[in-house]
C-alpha cells in the first residue's frame, strides 16, 4: 500500500513542472519578463574575451529612453566564481537583488565573467 502510494504521488509530482519561466530564460528574458527595461551590452577585453553585460536602466513599465533620460544612480553587481548575470535574476520578482534595486531608483548594471553561459566568446578562440 505505502509502494503504490509513492508511485502514485511520484507520478502526480513528475507531471507538475517544478521549474519556474525564468528558470528557463536568459537574463535578459528575465528582465523583460518582470517588466523592467533592459540593455545588453558587450565588452571585449585587452586579451580578447567578449563579455555580455546585462543593464536595467529603470523602473517597470518605463520605455529604455525614459529610463536614460531618468539620470539614476549606477550600481553596478558582479556574481563570484561558477556563477552568471542570471544568480541576481533568478528569486522572483519580489526577491531578486537586481530588481530590488532597479525598484529603489538604481540604474542597474550586471556583469559577467569568462567562462558562464554569457562569455564564453573570444575574438580568435
Amino acid at each position: 500500500k505505502i509502494l503504490k502510494g509513492l508511485i502514485l504521488l511520484f507520478c502526480v509530482l513528475s507531471w507538475a513542472d517544478p521549474v519556474p519561466p525564468e528558470g528557463k530564460m536568459t537574463s535578459d528574458q528575465i528582465i523583460k519578463y518582470y517588466g523592467y527595461p533592459e540593455q545588453t551590452h558587450t565588452v571585449t577585453t585587452e586579451d580578447g574575451y567578449i563579455l555580455t553585460i546585462f543593464r536595467i536602466p529603470g523602473k517597470k513599465g518605463e520605455s529604455v529612453e525614459e529610463a536614460i533620460r531618468a539620470k539614476r544612480p549606477p550600481l553596478v553587481m558582479q556574481h563570484g566564481i561558477s556563477a552568471s548575470s542570471d544568480n541576481f535574476l533568478s528569486n522572483g520578482e519580489t526577491y531578486s537583488p537586481a530588481i530590488f534595486f532597479a525598484r529603489k531608483g538604481f540604474d542597474v548594471w550586471i556583469t559577467n565573467i569568462r567562462g558562464n553561459r554569457y562569455c564564453r566568446k573570444h575574438e580568435k578562440l
